[in-house]
């Protein structure tokens, strides 16, 4: 599996959930200016309150995602995990992918290997950031050995 590109499908993908939370917010807002007043005061207002809940959770959504340092760019080192890094875990004979740096979900790369996105501040990747190729973590009682990290 090429490291670029897992870099390229996550960025694409990155760029994809924020463009569609944009459009989700524009849309969210067109709806609240184009709710008209019923004779049914109380059931305008609801409305209108429930449509700027969604627009502030949505805008939540965005807001955090964009916090989310995409490190793309940068050239991790591959001695001791960190932010932009690939790792190969093995558990219970499985293999798992993981790359650290933002939290979009699981990835299909090749439509064979699935690369699990996490963010370094999550819990695994806080048992991941520091650590070296041979190490092994505990997370929820299971024990994870680090085959590699790229």
């Amino acid at each position: 599996m090429d490291r670029r590109e897992v870099i390229d499908k996550i960025k694409i993908r990155f760029d994809s959930l924020k463009n569609e939370l944009k459009n989700e917010i524009h849309d969210l807002q067109l709806s609240l200016q184009q709710e008209t007043k019923s004779s049914m005061g109380d059931k305008y207002e609801t409305q209108r309150e429930m449509i700027q809940q969604e627009i502030t959770r949505t805008q939540e959504q965005l807001a955090n995602l964009e916090n989310q340092i995409f490190v793309s760019e940068l050239n991790p080192n591959y001695q001791y995990i960190q932010n932009g890094n690939i790792v190969n875990l093995v558990f219970n004979k499985l293999n798992i992918s993981i790359f650290i740096g933002v939290s979009i979900g699981d990835l299909k790369i090749e439509n064979k290997v699935t690369i699990k996105t996490v963010s370094p501040s999550s819990p695994l990747g806080k048992l991941l950031v520091g650590k070296q190729k041979g190490d092994k973590i505990i997370l929820n009682n299971n024990l994870y050995f680090i085959q590699d990290c790229y």
